[in-house]
């Protein structure tokens, strides 16, 4: 299972110790590009999510935490820009501060099936097994019959099966 970003999946596996792929190809043209509207308009919102969105995909995750921060400021109720920002913290294995961006995300957006879903992850891989049950269960609760739910009901199996409790 992997965590799932807003705009695309994430190459971390859940699995602590787990390796990621190789690293993607990045476009450079594109990433320039991106990064000129951005700059050239630092009020751009749009632009700085874009920008934000392909530097997360480039597996530039240092880079992509400051653009979704700039992002994040001038439009701080965007659930899933919040959540993304979560992920990146997750794929450095800051836990802590991707715990308390997903949680401050869900508190005001409690119905956020795929933050609800990817705040399990980042419990279970922090080594909080009952808290990731926890949030695995309400993103199951959310949409019994979503993708998202599936994948969170594996997790829980294999937690289980697993005997982490």
């Amino acid at each position: 299972l992997k965590t799932m970003g807003t705009h695309g999946p994430s190459d971390t596996q859940t699995q602590q110790g787990a390796q990621n792929p190789a690293q993607p190809s990045v476009d450079l043209a594109a990433l320039g590009q991106l990064r000129a509207a951005a700059e050239a308009n630092p009020k751009d919102a749009s632009a700085l999510l874009l920008y934000a969105n392909k530097l997360h995909d480039s597996r530039l995750i240092d880079q992509a935490i400051v653009q979704y921060r700039a992002y994040l400021e001038l439009q701080p109720d965007n659930p899933d820009a919040g959540i993304d920002l979560g992920v990146c913290y997750f794929e450095l294995k800051r836990y802590a501060e991707a715990s308390k961006q997903m949680e401050s995300v869900l508190a005001r957006h409690p119905e956020h099936q795929l933050g609800t879903f990817n705040l399990g992850i980042v419990k279970y891989n922090a080594g909080e097994i009952g808290a990731a049950e926890m949030w695995l269960q309400k993103a199951i609760a959310i949409n019994a019959s979503s993708d998202v739910a599936k994948n969170a009901t594996k997790l829980l199996d294999e937690i289980q099966k697993q005997g982490l409790k």
